[in-house]
């Protein structure tokens, strides 16, 4: 896998940063078998960008952050994303069928002033 951060500092007042994370790998299938791989439980992709604002003389501060994290299926004990065995509720290894977790984006921004 890589991960990369990176800042850029505009100016005075503004900062742009980024993050971006890959796994190289997620699932092991020799580990458990197809119906039970040993899983990470975690994205294969995720990145952030931030951009942040600061002026110390007027005592404001601003950020807006977006997030992305990568849909990914998950193997924790008896609950379990791989696959439906037979039309019931439980895959080929015994485990609870449980629905893999969405990608998703996030959005979060905070503001502050400081009053004097």
């Amino acid at each position: 896998g890589i991960d990369v951060a990176l800042d850029y500092q505009m100016d005075d007042h503004w900062l742009l940063s980024g993050t971006f994370s890959h796994m190289g790998k997620i699932l092991w299938p020799e580990v458990g078998g197809v119906a039970n791989p040993y899983a990470s439980n975690s994205p294969k992709y995720r990145a952030t960008t931030t951009l942040h604002y600061a002026d110390d003389t007027d005592g404001l501060t601003f950020d807006g952050t977006v997030r992305y994290s990568d849909a990914f299926m998950v193997n924790s004990g008896m609950l379990n994303s791989y696959g439906l065995s037979n039309n019931t509720s439980l895959n080929a290894a015994g485990a609870i069928v449980y629905p893999p977790v969405p990608a998703y984006a996030l959005v979060d921004m905070s503001t502050s002033f400081r009053v004097a």
